[in-house]
C-alpha cells in the first residue's frame, strides 16, 4: 500500500515536468540538425553560406554544447573568405576557451596565421606559435609551429633560432613532410652563421625530388667545403654539380669554385681553363669579374706570361671599371708592365690608379711603385721627391721603412752622403727593429767604403755593430771595418777587429780573409817580417781559396822585396807563377820578379822576365811599365841604342800614358850620354812645349836643356835656360843653387869675373844650407884673386877652412891663404899658414910639398930673423 502511494506521488511529479523534458529533447534535436547543415556547407567549401548558418546557430542556440565548435567553424569560414579581421576576433575568443589539446593547438596555429597575415608585431606571432609547442607538445600542429617559427627566424636572419627550430622539427618528426625542408634550412642557417663544417652534415642528408632544392643543396655543399678551404672535397662536389646540373643558374658560381680549388692546389693551367669558360659563357655573371681577375693573376704570378697577363688586366679594367676590385687590377697591371719593362706605361697606370681611386688602400703602394720605376730609370732625384712626400703623407704606413731604405739608396746614387746619413739616423730613431734599417746602414757604409771615405765608412760600420751585434751581416761588417781601418792607417784598431772576429767566429767562412787581414795590416804598416808570419799562417788553412792563396804569396813576395831580400822575393814570385799560372796576379808577379832581378843588377834576367810579360800577356796593365823598365835595363848596361828603341815603343804604343813622356825624357838622356846633345836638346824642347806633359817631366827637361846647351858651349842660351828654371821652380833650392854655381862658373870661364862674383854671392846668400856653399866660397876666393883683391880672397878662403873643414876645397883654400900672404910679403904669417896646412892636411902631399917649399922661401927671405 505504501509502495503504491510512493509510485502515485512520483507519477504526479513526473507529469508536472514532462512538457519541459519533451521541449528540451525537441530543441536538442533541432540544434544538432542545424549544426550539421552548417558543417556540411563548410565541408562542401561553401564558406559564406556556412558562416551564415553558424552565426544563426550561435544566436538561436547560445546554450548548446556545440556553440564553441560552431564558433571555430565560423572562424574558419571567415579565414577562408579572407575576412581576417573578423576571423581574428573569433580565434582570439576561442583561444580563451577550454578546448581539447588538439583543437586548442589548431586555434593557436590559425591565430598565428591570421596575425601574420595582418602583420601584427613579430613578438605576438612568435609567442602564439610558441604556445602551441609549450602547452600542446603532443599536437600535430607542433611540427607546423616549429616549421613556421624556424622559417620566421630565418627570414628575420635569426639563424641561430632558425637552426634550433628546424633541428627540433627534424629530430622529433623524422617522418614529417617538412623533413627535407627543415634539413635544408638547418644547413642554410649554419651556413649563414659561418659554421660551414657543421652545415655540411645536414646538407649531406638531403635527398629530394625537387630539382631546384637538390641543386641548391649541392651548390651549398660545394661552397661549404670551399669556404672550409678543403680544396679536394670542394672540387669533387663542384664536379658533381657541373655534371648533374650543367644548365642551372648557379653554374658560373660552381665553375668559379672549381677553378679556385685548382688554383689553390697550384693546378694553374686547369684553373685558367675554368676561369676562361666563365668569362666566355657567363660574362654577366657575378663571378665573371673574379674569373677575369684570377685569370690575370695566374698569367702574371704563376705562368709568368706577362704579355697575356697585361691583356687580361686591361680587359678586366675596361669590362668592370667600377668594381671594388678594379683598383687591384690597375695595381697588378702596373706590376705586369714593370715586368715587361714598359716603365712609362707602368707609371701611367699607377698614376691612373691614384687619380681614379683616391680612397683605395693601394694608393701608397702605387706611389711606392712609381718611386721604383724612377729608380729603374735612374731618375734618383724624382725617387727622392716622391718618397719624401710619401713619408710626410703616410707617416704610419707599413711601407715607410722600405721607403726610407730606398731614400738612402737614392741619396747615395746622387752623391748626397749627408742626405743618406740623415735618413739612416731617422731610421735608427724610429725603425731600429726594421730589417730595412740595418740594410740601409750597411749600404751607406759600403758606399762610403767604395768612395774611399773610410772614416765615414768606419762610423757607419760601428753604428751597425752597436745596434745589430748578432745580425747575419755582423761578421762581414766587422771585417770590412777592419779593412777600412787599414786604409786610414789605424792598423792596431784593424788587427783588434780581426782578432775579435777570430775569437767570436772560429768556424766562420771568413776565417781565411780575417787571418789574411791581420797580415795585410802588418804589410801596410811596413812591418814586413810580421806580415810574412801572418801570411804563412793563412796559407796553412785547409781548403784555402786559390785566389786568396795566390794573392797571399804575391804579397809575401812584396814583403821580401820591400825588405830588399830580393833572393827570397824571387823564390816567392817564382812559386806563385809556377803554382797558379792562371792567377789574375800572374802579370804582377812577373813584373815584380823582373824588378827583383833589376834590383840585383842582374839586368839580363830582368830583361828576360820583362820580355816574357810583354810577349805572353799583351793586355796586362803592367805592359807599359814592363816595356819602360826593359828600356832601363838596357840603359844600365850602357846599351843606349837598344834603350832608345824600347823607350820609343812605349811612346808609340801608349802615347797617352804618363810613361810615354818619361820614355821621351829617357831617350833624351840616352842621346845626352851618347854626347848627341843636339838630339837631346830637340827632345827636351818638345817636352817643354807639350801642354800634356806633366810638370815634373817638364821641370827635368828644362834643367837638362840647360845642360845640353852648356855641353854645346852655347853658354848664353844655357844661362838663360838656367835662369828660367830658377824663376819657375824656386822650391827646388838645391838645384837652383847648383845652377847659380854653373852660371857663375860660365862667367868665370868667360872672364866675366864681376858677374861670377855676383852669382857666387847670390848663391851663398840665398842658399846658405846648400851643398854648393864650400864650392862657391872657394871659387869666389879665386875670383877675388883674379881681381887682385887678396884681402877679400884671404877672408873668403878662410871661411872655407873654418866653416867647411871637411870640404875638398879646405886644403886648397888653406894653401891659397898662405900663398896670398906670401905674395903680399907677409912671410911670417904666410909661413904659419903653410905650417897649418902641413899639420891639418897631411894627406894632401902635393900641397904639403909646395907648402914646404914656400916655408923655405919664407925663411930665405929672413922671416926667422924678423
Amino acid at each position: 500500500m505504501r509502495r503504491n502511494i510512493f509510485y502515485i506521488v512520483f507519477l504526479i511529479i513526473a507529469l508536472q515536468y514532462l512538457p519541459a523534458v519533451v521541449n528540451s529533447a525537441v530543441s536538442f534535436s533541432v540544434a544538432e540538425d542545424e549544426f550539421e547543415q552548417a558543417e556540411k556547407l563548410y565541408n562542401d567549401g561553401l564558406y559564406l553560406s556556412s558562416s551564415i548558418k553558424f552565426k544563426e546557430f550561435i544566436q538561436r542556440h547560445p546554450d548548446s554544447h556545440l556553440v564553441t565548435e560552431a564558433r571555430f567553424y565560423l572562424a574558419e569560414c571567415l579565414f577562408h573568405q579572407e575576412k581576417y579581421g573578423q576571423a581574428l576576433e573569433e580565434y582570439k575568443y576561442l583561444s580563451q576557451t577550454n578546448f581539447s589539446s588538439e583543437q586548442a593547438s589548431n586555434v593557436l596555429y590559425r591565430l598565428s596565421q591570421v596575425l601574420t597575415i595582418l602583420k601584427y608585431p613579430q613578438e605576438e606571432i612568435i609567442a602564439t606559435y610558441q604556445k602551441i609547442i609549450k602547452y600542446h607538445p603532443e599536437s600535430s600542429c607542433v611540427q607546423e609551429a616549429l616549421y613556421q617559427l624556424g622559417k620566421y627566424s630565418f627570414e628575420t636572419q635569426d639563424y641561430t633560432n632558425a637552426y634550433n627550430y628546424f633541428h627540433q622539427l627534424s629530430e622529433n618528426y623524422p617522418r614529417s613532410t617538412y623533413l627535407v625542408t627543415s634539413l635544408y634550412f638547418q644547413a642554410i642557417s649554419l651556413y649563414y652563421c659561418g659554421k660551414f663544417q657543421e652545415a655540411i652534415i645536414p646538407f649531406s642528408k638531403i635527398d629530394s625530388s625537387d630539382i631546384k632544392l637538390q641543386a641548391n643543396t649541392q651548390y651549398y655543399l660545394t661552397d661549404c667545403w670551399y669556404k672550409e678551404k678543403n680544396w679536394e672535397k670542394a672540387y669533387v662536389e663542384a664536379e658533381k654539380f657541373i655534371n648533374t646540373y650543367p644548365d642551372y643558374p648557379l653554374i658560373s658560381e660552381v665553375l668559379f669554385i672549381k677553378g679556385f680549388c685548382l688554383y689553390s692546389q697550384h693546378q694553374f693551367e686547369k684553373a685558367l681553363q675554368d676561369f676562361s669558360l666563365i668569362i666566355e659563357k657567363y660574362p654577366t655573371s657575378s663571378k665573371a669579374f673574379f674569373a677575369q681577375y684570377y685569370s690575370a693573376q695566374i698569367l702574371f704570378e704563376h705562368l709568368k706570361d706577362y704579355p697575356k697577363a697585361k691583356e687580361a688586366y686591361q680587359r678586366l679594367i675596361s669590362s668592370f671599371p667600377e668594381n671594388e676590385f678594379t683598383p687591384y687590377a690597375y695595381y697588378n697591371l702596373g706590376l705586369c708592365l714593370l715586368k715587361l719593362n714598359n716603365l712609362d706605361e707602368a707609371r701611367d697606370t699607377f698614376e691612373n690608379l691614384i687619380r681614379n681611386f683616391e680612397d683605395s688602400d693601394l694608393i701608397s703602394k702605387a706611389y711606392f711603385q712609381i718611386g721604383k720605376i724612377y729608380k729603374k730609370q735612374e731618375r734618383f732625384q724624382q725617387v727622392i721627391d716622391i718618397y719624401e712626400k710619401m713619408v710626410k703623407r703616410y707617416p704610419q704606413n707599413s711601407l715607410i721603412p722600405q721607403i726610407l731604405y730606398e731614400l738612402v739608396n737614392a741619396y747615395i746614387k746622387i752623391g748626397d752622403s749627408i742626405g743618406a746619413k740623415g735618413i739612416c739616423y731617422r731610421m735608427m730613431a724610429g725603425y731600429l727593429d726594421s730589417p730595412q734599417t740595418s740594410l740601409a746602414i750597411y749600404e751607406l757604409a759600403e758606399s762610403f767604403f767604395s768612395k774611399k771615405d773610410y772614416l765615414s765608412a768606419i762610423d757607419m760600420y760601428n753604428q751597425f755593430l752597436r745596434n745589430y751585434p748578432t745580425h747575419p751581416l755582423a761578421q762581414e761588417i766587422c771585417y770590412q771595418s777592419g779593412i777600412a781601418n787599414c786604409y786610414v792607417q789605424k792598423y792596431e784598431e784593424a788587427r783588434s777587429l780581426f782578432f775579435q772576429l777570430q775569437r767570436q767566429y772560429p768556424g766562420s767562412p771568413l776565417v781565411p780573409k780575417i787571418q789574411y787581414g791581420i797580415g795585410w795590416a802588418y804589410y801596410l804598416e811596413g812591418k814586413y817580417d810580421k806580415a810574412v808570419t801572418e801570411f804563412q799562417r793563412t796559407l796553412t788553412i785547409v781548403n784555402l781559396d786559390q785566389d786568396l792563396s795566390s794573392e797571399i804569396i804575391a804579397k809575401m813576395g812584396n814583403c821580401y822585396f820591400n825588405l830588399k831580400d830580393y833572393k827570397q822575393a824571387i823564390d816567392t814570385y817564382q812559386k806563385m807563377i809556377t803554382k797558379y799560372p792562371e792567377s789574375r796576379l800572374l802579370d804582377f808577379c812577373l813584373y815584380q820578379l823582373a824588378q827583383s832581378y833589376y834590383k840585383q843588377e842582374n839586368f839580363t834576367l830582368a830583361q828576360q822576365y820583362f820580355s816574357k810579360l810583354i810577349k805572353e800577356l799583351p793586355f796586362s796593365k803592367y805592359l807599359p811599365k814592363s816595356i819602360y823598365w826593359l828600356g832601363w835595363s838596357y840603359y844600365n848596361q850602357g846599351k843606349y841604342e837598344d834603350a832608345i828603341k824600347i823607350y820609343q815603343e812605349v811612346i808609340d804604343k801608349f802615347p797617352s800614358d804618363p810613361l810615354a813622356y818619361e820614355s821621351q825624357s829617357r831617350i833624351a838622356v840616352c842621346f845626352y850620354n851618347q854626347k848627341k846633345f843636339n838630339k837631346a836638346e830637340e827632345i827636351y824642347q818638345k817636352i817643354i812645349k807639350n801642354p800634356e806633359a806633366n810638370s815634373v817631366i817638364k821641370k827635368d827637361a828644362l834643367y837638362q836643356l840647360g845642360n845640353c846647351l852648356f855641353q854645346q858651349k852655347r853658354y848664353n842660351e844655357a844661362i838663360t835656360t838656367y835662369r828660367d828654371f830658377i824663376r819657375l821652380h824656386p822650391e827646388e833650392e838645391e838645384l837652383c843653387a847648383q845652377l847659380h854655381y854653373q852660371i857663375a862658373e860660365i862667367y868665370y870661364n868667360q872672364g866675366e869675373i864681376k858677374l861670377a862674383i855676383e852669382e857666387y854671392n847670390l848663391l851663398i846668400n840665398e842658399y846658405p844650407k846648400s851643398e854648393q856653399i864650400d864650392d862657391a866660397l872657394y871659387w869666389l876666393g879665386r875670383c877675388f884673386l883674379k881681381e887682385e883683391d887678396k884681402p877679400a880672397a884671404v877672408m873668403t878662403f878662410r871661411a872655407v877652412v873654418t866653416q867647411y873643414p871637411e870640404s875638398d876645397w879646405a886644403a886648397e883654400s888653406q894653401f891659397k891663404i898662405g900663398l896670398c900672404l906670401y905674395e903680399q910679403g907677409e912671410y911670417k904669417e904666410a909661413m904659419k899658414e903653410f905650417e897649418t896646412l902641413i899639420k891639418i892636411f897631411p894627406a894632401r902631399q902635393d900641397l904639403v910639398t909646395e907648402a914646404q917649399y914656400y916655408i923655405k922661401e919664407c925663411k930665405k927671405k929672413g922671416v926667422i930673423g924678423n
